[in-house]
């Protein structure tokens, strides 16, 4: 036991140091070391009941509160108060007060006030702000003002208007869409995982929901079996579906009819008997109804794959793509990150059936031209910069499908996907950097012991 010759009003106890910080009624903090019970530090210059207490995560600070609506910062090395705020200006006395493991942020809840605000010890990161000197008056802490992000503009502080960029696209009212805050700058989509990297596993996925045999009709069975009264009315008698007797008397008929066939043959008729027959005397009629068919009727392999002159229909993809880049290098229509918010609407199953939509395969030549302009598309919202991640997942997969396509027409591709590599590359370069700096920054900071 200690003998503080003063009653204790709050205590903490700071574990790593082994020391314990004792706030007395004569408004005056004593710090004891727990193993010689000693007193080590006898901090002065409170001037009103304390409230709440706490050690910062390394021991060196202890920060009081008390009832005049002061927040104190005491330096245990020199015992001096080197930091003194007022929060008498709006938010009133506090109540309780909790600093970061690392010590850059204090919370602090206030009388009458529903909340908990943070704040920021401006002495870890501003050069201009220096903590040795013992302050003589508190700094008054105005009450922050509540600002709805990305709803609405962001005014200074201050007046309102000093450190406004004019050159920041501004949000229309209503649009939650998020905008790149600088020209170059790179921006995600914000869409689930599941839905983009879907599309790199799509092959497998079909392949693992092939069913292994086609699906089978059910057995028809009736729901019950009709009867009929019997003669002696004892044993029922189970009467014969309409669609039995139809196939047995129409099976009756086609017999009859063969055998009257077999009795007496009918002639041909007209124009056919010459067609089929066999004989040798029919023989030099054939070239000339062969001569006729030729000079009525061009001669084709197939009329399915004959599709010269035919207006095949194209998905809604194509269109937009015909719109935006169709009009002999005169861009209009629908702009880039349009088409891009179209396939980011659809599923992923939906994203693949469009892509495929545009060509059908190298005989298509409208489906060549169109897949020229999907590479127009994907070489400008590369250079955007915009939903990477979405767009990196469209590329690969319009790559996969019309790959033998783009092979067979290598001199308009080559320069198209030359450019799509220079995006592609300096996009990927410019996050791989903004990852390494930040996990830097992360590491150097984790591993430093802030005073």
């Amino acid at each position: 036991a200690v003998d503080t010759r003063s009653p204790v009003a709050r205590m903490t106890l700071a574990r790593d140091s082994g020391l314990v910080a004792i706030g007395c009624d004569d408004c005056v903090i004593r710090v004891y070391d727990l193993v010689t019970r000693r007193l080590v530090r006898r901090l002065e210059g409170s001037t009103a009941h304390l409230t709440d207490m706490t050690f910062s995560g390394d021991g060196r600070r202890v920060y009081t509160a008390g009832h005049d609506a002061s927040l104190r910062v005491w330096d245990l090395p020199t015992a001096q108060c080197v930091d003194w705020v007022s929060f008498n200006e709006g938010l009133g006395a506090v109540t309780s007060v909790s600093v970061s493991a690392t010590g850059e942020f204090i919370c602090t809840t206030h009388m009458g006030r529903l909340g908990i605000y943070l704040w920021i010890d401006r002495s870890l990161y501003d050069p201009k702000v220096r903590l040795e000197s013992v302050p003589t008056k508190p700094t008054l802490m105005a009450t922050p003002e509540l600002v709805e992000c990305g709803m609405a503009e962001v005014e200074d502080l201050d007046n309102g208007s000093d450190g406004e960029d004019e050159s920041m696209p501004q949000a229309a009212e209503g649009d939650l869409t998020l905008a790149p805050k600088a020209v170059g700058a790179l921006t995600l989509s914000g869409m689930p995982r599941s839905h983009w990297e879907s599309l790199f596993h799509l092959d497998l996925v079909k392949a693992r929901n092939k069913p292994t045999e086609a699906p089978k009709a059910p057995p028809r069975a009736p729901f019950f079996i009709p009867t009929a009264r019997a003669s002696d009315g004892l044993k029922p008698v189970f009467e014969k579906e309409e669609e039995e007797e139809e196939n047995s008397s129409s099976a009756s008929q086609a017999k009859s009819s063969g055998e009257e066939k077999k009795d007496g043959e009918q002639p041909p008729a007209a124009g056919w008997g010459e067609a089929w027959s066999d004989d040798d005397d029919d023989a030099a009629e054939a070239p000339a109804l062969e001569d006729d068919v030729t000079e009525n009727e061009p001669e084709v392999s197939s009329r399915i794959l004959q599709r010269s002159g035919m207006k095949l229909p194209r998905c809604h993809l194509a269109d937009l793509l015909q719109r935006r880049y169709g009009n002999d290098g005169h861009r209009g229509g629908p702009a880039p990150h349009d088409i891009t918010g179209y396939l980011k609407s659809l599923t992923p199953a939906a994203v693949d059936v469009e892509m495929n939509g545009l060509c059908r395969g190298p005989t298509d030549e409208e489906g060549r031209e169109i897949v020229m302009l999907g590479l127009d598309w994907l070489q400008e919202v590369l250079e955007a910069r915009d939903d990477f991640e979405v767009v990196q997942a469209y590329l690969q997969r319009f790559l996969k499908i019309h790959g033998e396509v783009m092979d067979l027409d290598r001199e308009r591709t080559g320069d198209r996907v030359a450019a799509m590599e220079k995006a592609q590359k300096g996009s990927s370069r410019h996050l791989r950097d903004l990852i390494h700096q930040n996990l830097c920054l992360i590491n150097f900071f984790s591993n430093q012991n802030l005073v």
